[in-house]
């Protein structure tokens, strides 16, 4: 029987001098660093095979400083603190216990062939991070102001702590299919902070509270593309929503749990003007719902809207939608007219198609230089007026494009008493 091998490290600084170490390369040994001692490695750190323990007392932590990469191949028992500035990867066994990571440099990388789990994982101040391989924290994770790219991995964090996460202003992005996670316990406010793009961010947050106790796990991702390349199509609205968010939209999926919760999400008035929150629907027809009880948070530093008590999470795509709010007797009378039509010399024409191809883009009254136009949805909202008909109609609304269906206009020539309705059509 082989007689196990130690190597006890325990070193010790005197003054202000540091101690440096070559590159360290384990191949068969057991590593055992004092709670006492720090490490200082101007190299990287290759665990190929063998056990390497950092170790804590109720005092003191051992601290190992690595400016090269961690590769662990075997296994590394991580109770107190490893200060990293390259890459990690975890291909065997990691064992957090209740050690700290500290991740040193402006870009790194997490991955590996096994899931890392830490227990509190602490960023650079303005970091780059990307993730190759899902990551647990059950401790703490502290964002600061730094930038976590899951890509289609999931950042999970499963202390129930609403305090788990602490961040300044650094986001979690998941173009690319991934999510972050976070387990609920408390009544407290769990921030989700979620945005897109190193270079050029965006952020869009989302906050879950829940109105009781109960245990339960949420993941969100945000979405930095138009609804309609994914299929939710933004032209499919129920009733009475004028129009949705084209820019974004966020998936929240419920784990586990099943009370209701209160749902903050987080916008800025340079996406559009809305008032509610609206979610996809696949059954009995494919459509954008709109969530009845959500309302713009007018106490709130931020813009953003919120819905107080939903439980349902079965369709996890939510976006930002306007809602009208015109009196109904405001609503005219369709006249639907199949054929452009001339009525004194006026010419009505029943479609248009505002595609950007320079054909029929518009919508305009010939020959009625004076009359006042409006045009309505079929909610009796005005999505368009035209005094003395000095502008023509591009299929828009505060700028957003409305979706492809009638709409019912009044006009009213200066020289007549004579009202005239009907309809006109927009076919992109």
């Amino acid at each position: 029987m082989l007689k196990l091998k130690y190597i006890y490290a325990i070193l010790f600084i005197f003054y202000s001098g540091l101690m440096l170490s070559q590159v360290l390369y384990n191949n068969g040994r057991q590593i055992y660093i004092n709670s006492e001692a720090q490490v200082y490695l101007n190299g990287s750190l290759t665990n190929e095979y063998g056990n390497i323990i950092i170790s804590q007392n109720d005092t003191n932590n051992a601290e190992v400083h690595i400016l090269g990469d961690l590769i662990n191949n075997d296994k590394i028992n991580g109770q107190g603190i490893i200060s990293l500035h390259g890459n990690w990867t975890n291909n065997s066994d990691f064992q957090c216990n209740q050690g700290t990571v500290n991740l040193e440099s402006a870009e790194q990388n997490i991955g590996g062939d096994e899931e890392t789990v830490f227990f509190n994982l602490n960023l650079h101040e303005n970091g780059q991070i990307s993730l190759s391989n899902s990551v647990y924290v059950t401790g703490r994770l502290n964002l600061k102001s730094s930038v976590i790219n899951t890509q289609n991995h999931s950042l999970n964090i499963t202390n129930t702590d609403t305090a788990s996460l602490l961040v300044n202003d650094g986001f979690i992005c998941s173009s690319t299919g991934g999510y972050l996670s976070r387990k609920t316990q408390t009544k407290g406010n769990y921030l989700f902070p979620l945005g897109s793009d190193f270079e050029y961010p965006i952020k869009r947050n989302i906050i879950i509270k829940p109105s009781i106790a109960e245990l339960s796990e949420f993941n969100a991702r945000f979405v930095n593309v138009n609804p309609n390349d994914q299929g939710y199509y933004t032209s499919l609205l129920n009733d009475s929503i004028e129009y949705v968010n084209d820019k974004y939209f966020h998936l929240i999926n419920r784990i586990s749990g099943v009370s209701n919760v209160s749902l903050t999400m987080i916008y800025e008035s340079e996406d559009g003007d809305f008032n509610h929150i609206a979610n996809w629907s696949s059954t009995p027809n494919p459509a954008w719902n709109l969530l009845n009880d959500s309302y713009i948070d007018s106490l709130s530093i931020e813009t953003n809207i919120r819905i107080d008590e939903i439980s349902d999470f079965s369709n996890p795509q939510f976006v930002f939608c306007y809602k009208g709010s015109a009196p109904a007797d405001s609503i005219p009378e369709p006249e639907p007219e199949p054929e452009p039509e001339e009525l004194e010399n006026i010419i009505i024409y029943n479609s248009f198609s505002p595609n950007g191809d320079g054909f029929n883009d518009t919508w305009i009254i010939d020959n009625c230089p004076n009359c006042n136009v409006k045009v309505y949805n079929r909610n009796g909202n005005i999505v368009f007026s035209s005094d003395d008909n000095s502008i023509s109609w591009d299929g828009k609304y505060n700028n957003k494009k409305v979706p492809d269906a009638t709409y019912y206009y009044i006009i009213s020539p200066s020289n007549s008493t004579e009202i005239i309705k009907g309809s006109v059509t927009i076919i992109r």
